[in-house]
């Protein structure tokens, strides 16, 4: 059985580990895709400290948060998909007005 002070610690982490990955999403919103890339390594051992503690199954909310944090990770692969899909364009954009200046050089001499 886990006692009450144990208890109120978990809780305590698990509202900040939600809290946590809300601040995450927030800035994959805003395209701080660097504030994101450091907050995820953190990220990853928080998650395992808590979720590898004695007593995280018999807390109440357990369920409910780890189903915020499963759709907000989610919405963090969506947002870094698109994130991915758009710099992958800019790039193709900018090799095709690189090799368009080449070929216009390449003439023009």
């Amino acid at each position: 059985m886990t006692s009450t002070k144990h208890q109120d610690e978990l809780n305590s982490q698990l509202v900040e580990l939600v809290e946590y990955n809300r601040d995450m999403l927030k800035n994959a919103e805003a395209g701080n895709w660097d504030k994101v890339i450091e907050a995820e390594i953190l990220r990853k051992n928080v998650f395992e400290a808590f979720y590898t503690t004695p007593g995280v199954e018999s807390l109440p909310d357990v369920a409910r948060a780890t189903r915020e944090l499963l759709q907000i990770n989610k919405s963090l692969e969506e947002l870094a998909a698109s994130a991915r899909k758009a710099v992958t364009n800019e790039a193709v954009s900018t090799y095709k007005g690189q090799k368009a200046v080449n070929a216009y050089t390449k003439n023009v001499r």
